[in-house]
């Protein structure tokens, strides 16, 4: 994928995103609970949520007295109405594929349901690199990942064309419901996601995949559980 296409297609999400900033992050208060309960006995320490949204996920570790909550997302209408409910956590605006923290910063850290609006091998391949910039030796991260391939057959299989380049099956732009807006996701493979990961600084501890029940019906994630080598 072309460099510039890649760029516009990360600006169009975090517009789409700014714009349905406070609806979205109204109907988004509850984390959700199959996940949390997956991910929280991996995490303590300094925890990084890349891709935070509104901070929902602060709300699940927020008495846990060995996690210390910092968050960051590219979009900062929603950093804006995360700050509204917790205005005592430290929130930044950044891309996921360019943190602004020092090297070893965080003992682990989160991205649920961010890697699938990274268009390209290349910025995919930053986004695993600057996490694992960001933790310890040894960190461990989590990720999660919309399996669209499952259950939005009708998206992941149609493609896409953008700023003249065919980018082909998987690709997909999704829209706001309340909004004329859009945001870019790929359908992602499990072996795709693994062969990311080879090629990551970190190895694979676990992967599994969790159910839940939207007003789309069944969905499904991928979660990933990694360690940096």
């Amino acid at each position: 994928m072309k460099k510039e296409v890649s760029h516009k297609l990360i600006e169009l999400t975090r517009d789409g995103y700014n714009r349905s900033a406070k609806d979205w992050a109204g109907t988004r208060m509850n984390f959700w609970e199959e996940l949390a309960s997956f991910a929280l006995p991996h995490l303590s320490g300094r925890l990084l949520d890349i891709g935070c949204g509104n901070a929902r996920f602060f709300r699940v570790v927020e008495k846990k007295e060995d996690i210390l909550y910092s968050g960051c997302d590219i979009s900062e209408k929603l950093l804006e109405e995360a700050q509204k409910y917790h205005p005592e956590i430290p929130l930044t605006v950044s891309s996921a594929t360019s943190l602004p923290y020092k090297d070893s910063s965080f003992d682990c850290a989160v991205s649920f349901a961010v890697l699938h609006h990274i268009p390209g091998n290349k910025e995919q391949k930053k986004f695993f690199e600057e996490a694992a910039r960001v933790l310890v030796s040894g960190g461990i991260f989590i990720v999660s990942v919309w399996n669209i391939r499952k259950t939005r057959k009708e998206l992941s299989r149609a493609g896409l064309t953008f700023e003249g380049e065919n980018l082909g099956e998987g690709h997909t732009l999704m829209n706001f419901s309340q909004h004329k807006t859009a945001r870019y996701v790929y359908g992602f493979t499990e072996e795709e996601l693994k062969n990311l990961i080879k090629e990551s600084p970190f190895t694979l501890e676990e992967f599994t995949t969790l159910e839940r029940t939207s007003k789309k019906g069944e969905e499904e994630n991928f979660v990933l559980v990694l360690k940096k080598k």
